[in-house]
């Protein structure tokens, strides 16, 4: 039982959407129809890439500059600053294809 409990701290962006979505709480005993639990399970997992995308940016970003010796981001919060920036002058289709490219698992090498 201990673990259960675990895992439910870990996971709580599906359970959270049943709740706000369908009213479906925890051990209340509603089903929920397929197309229901399939909503909540996608938009629940878009959560993931949302949160960490910028994050992974930001560190690859900063590994990528200590390799080549040119210094464009001063550290970490510098980076998370000037991306947005960047960002809104190349267009908007810059910032959501790195999400959709971890939501969707679309990568150029040969593993997702």
């Amino acid at each position: 039982m201990l673990i259960s409990h675990a895992w439910d701290r870990r996971f709580i962006a599906k359970p959270t959407l049943d709740s706000v979505l369908w009213g479906k709480h925890d051990g209340d005993g509603k089903k929920l129809a397929a197309w229901q639990s399939m909503t909540s399970g996608f938009f629940a997992a878009l959560v993931g890439p949302c949160a960490t995308g910028p994050f992974d940016v930001a560190k690859t970003r900063l590994m990528a500059q200590s390799k080549s010796g040119e210094q464009k981001y001063k550290g970490f919060f510098d980076v998370l600053i000037k991306i947005p920036r960047e960002v809104r002058e190349r267009g908007c289709c810059a910032c959501s294809s790195n999400v959709c490219d971890q939501t969707l698992c679309i990568r150029s090498a040969p593993s997702c």
